[in-house]
């Protein structure tokens, strides 16, 4: 694990030494005679930049052979260059603080770690140019907004009844567009709880948060509709855990409001899981954590005699190879029954480690998945971003 922090540690360097800009030559000893000089030590040497290192054994992290640090500071200072200060220290967990924008012209930094690694930063080239005098500005009339047909479907009111972990109902605002059953966002968010909704009026998006209780803003639903209506496509884009996905959904709007498919609460957002009892006609939402919202109070009526029915089978108990079935695999070489699979934020893969969770497996810190057989039962996560990257790998036991 210590060569892969070596490495991520050298390529988040890297990265950002080469957003550095470009500053004038130095007099004396070029800049490419300096890096020819100490060249057993530079782990990248570019037209502009440079940076020099102690040449470390990756097993041990042991100084094989020092950079001579005072040597190629007097030469740095022969052509013209000062150090400056920046914060780079990188401590033992490689937790690192560095700004190295501030490096102007004639100028270095240099970053070292608690394992001995040392690394210089050299900063050259020509200054930059003078900007051109912006051109005249030209009056051009825009163009005419293409004018784009709206299609208008119609929304018919949802005939079947609605359970939420069991329990009927009936206020919320529900059609049926083409055969699949839309739900208004709001009203089913006020019901399950467990995550949030809310609209970003700069974006025009609508902004789901996972795990997040939800607030309400008084536009749920009082009473069920019961006139049909038209729908549109909706034109708010839709972000989940700050990620887009609006080309995973479709969404109408309805008098104003956002209208979601029920499947894709199950099958996208994978906020709850959604079952459909074809007996009873009836939509199942199964979501951990919700409450049990209370019956609808409906008149009396003379108890009827009706033949006994026989209770559903109960649905089969979920495995690892259930949970992660719709997910795609993104790593090959891992270890025999394990798979691999990446998120953008540890916060998109915790439905799935909760689903995990939830039929007994339990966490294996030693990340053993990323390059042998994870343990039975258990999972682990690998954050990419010692490598430069965001995201996180998510590894399974699944045989």
């Amino acid at each position: 694990m210590y060569t892969k922090k070596v490495l991520a540690l050298v390529l988040a360097v890297v990265l950002i030494f080469a957003l550095a800009v470009p500053v004038a030559g130095a007099a004396g000893l070029s800049i490419s005679d300096i890096a020819a000089k100490y060249e057993t030590y530079a782990y990248m040497s570019t037209d502009t930049e440079y940076l020099f290192a102690n040449i470390i054994d990756a097993a041990t992290f042991a100084t094989v052979d020092a950079l001579p640090e005072a040597d190629l500071k007097a030469d740095l200072a022969a052509a013209g260059y000062s150090e400056k200060a920046v914060k780079v220290t990188f401590d033992a967990a490689f937790a690192a603080s560095y700004d190295l924008s501030v490096l102007g012209a004639k100028e270095y930094g240099y970053l070292t770690s608690d394992y001995g690694f040392y690394a210089i930063a050299v900063v050259k080239g020509a200054a930059a140019p003078a900007e051109p005098a912006p051109a005249p500005a030209i009056e051009v009339e825009p163009a005419p907004m293409p004018v784009v047909d709206v299609v208008e479907e119609t929304a018919v009111v949802t005939k079947q009844s609605l359970t939420i972990n069991g329990d009927p109902v009936s206020v919320v605002a529900a059609y049926n567009i083409k055969g699949n059953n839309y739900f208004k966002l709001r009203d089913v968010a006020v019901l399950i709880t467990t995550f949030n909704a809310s609209y970003n009026d700069t974006l025009k998006a609508i902004e789901l948060t996972s795990k997040t209780a939800y607030v309400p803003d008084g536009s749920e639903s009082k009473a069920a509709p019961t006139a049909d209506a038209k729908a549109t496509i909706s034109n708010n884009a839709v972000y989940l855990d700050g990620a887009d996905i609006s080309d995973k959904l479709t969404v109408y709007k309805i008098d104003g409001s956002n209208y979601f498919k029920l499947r894709d609460f199950e099958d996208v957002l994978n906020l709850f899981d959604v079952e459909y009892d074809d007996a009873t006609k009836t939509m199942q939402i199964i979501a951990d954590g919700a409450p049990k919202p209370a019956a609808p109070e409906a008149p009396a009526e003379p108890a009827k005699e009706e033949p006994a029915k026989e209770a559903p089978a109960a649905p089969a108990a979920k495995t690892a190879a259930d949970i992660v079935a719709g997910l795609t695999a993104s790593e090959a070489g891992v270890g025999a029954g394990t798979k691999a699979f990446s998120f953008d934020t540890l916060a998109a893969a915790q439905p799935t480690i909760d689903a995990l969770k939830a039929i007994g497996y339990t966490e294996d810190a030693s990340g053993q998945g990323e390059t042998t057989t994870q343990k039975a039962n258990t999972y682990s996560t690998f954050d990419l971003s010692m490598f430069g990257v965001a995201g996180y790998t998510l590894y399974v036991y699944v045989a």
